[in-house]
């Protein structure tokens, strides 16, 4: 047989295999099965995501939880703060009253004891004033930081509640996913009954289809050409798959013809 023959025995051969003008019911239905597989993965994708967040939610809210639970200690010990930061000015007041005290005593007291006495209450006076004024910063110090831990919780508590409402949401989302992929089951049940394929049959119907349509691409352009040098190159690679194809088709008139005849 010639070569430029056997190059149009080729390129008919994969126009009907191909379907290069129309594609064939058994491609649809690869392309479906296709579809199909890749809504699959895209649900089992969100399913793993949903499990994650589910997780890390949980996680969220535990820390979450400790740390208003941190807050509201902190918040709770403000009366004993106060308290105890009253007791401190108390007893600096009674202090300065007993170096008063000690001043006049030692001003009525004649010296060296008078004087001895004034100079402890100018010393005891002195460390009341600046107690008094650190005990004033304190006290600052403790009020800022009660306002800070009281935002800070009332912060909490809103993150508490978003986390709360994630946590329900990606409840939601599994059951989102459930429901999808029992839809694709059933789908996936319909596509069997329907097309008489499986999803790995499918892949391959889809995989030779697509690489048939390039083929045929490419040795039309190379028949137009003209290059039959090129061509003949490829008759030892071409070979066995137009003896596959050439069976394949031979058995699909076979087949046809007997149908034809009943």
């Amino acid at each position: 047989m010639s070569a430029p023959r056997t190059r149009r025995r080729w390129l008919e051969l994969l126009r009907r295999t191909a379907g290069i003008s129309e594609p064939t019911g058994a491609m649809d239905d690869a392309h479906l099965w296709e579809a199909r597989e890749r809504a699959a993965k895209a649900t089992q994708e969100a399913e793993k995501l949903g499990e994650r967040v589910v997780a890390t939610t949980a996680r969220q809210r535990t820390n979450i939880e400790a740390a208003l639970e941190r807050a509201n200690n902190v918040l709770s010990r403000r009366d004993a703060l106060s308290n105890r930061l009253k007791h401190v000015e108390d007893a600096l007041e009674r202090l300065g009253v007993v170096g008063l005290n000690a001043g006049l005593e030692g001003a009525r007291t004649t010296e060296p004891l008078g004087r001895g006495l004034t100079l402890v209450a100018e010393e005891v006076r002195g460390h009341v004033s600046r107690g008094s004024d650190a005990a004033g910063d304190l006290g600052g110090h403790i009020h800022e930081l009660l306002e800070v831990a009281g935002d800070l919780a009332q912060r909490i508590e809103r993150v508490q509640r978003d986390a709360q409402e994630l946590a329900t949401d990606a409840t939601q989302l599994k059951v989102c996913v459930q429901a999808s992929q029992a839809g694709l089951q059933d789908l996936e049940s319909r596509l069997r009954k329907a097309t008489g394929l499986d999803p790995e049959t499918a892949k391959y119907i889809a995989l030779v289809g697509d690489h048939a349509k390039g083929l045929l691409g490419a040795l039309s352009a190379l028949e137009a050409s003209g290059s039959r040098q090129a061509a003949v190159a490829l008759v030892p690679l071409l070979a066995p798959v137009m003896k596959v194809l050439s069976g394949i088709i031979s058995e699909e008139a076979e087949s046809g013809g007997s149908g034809s005849s009943a």
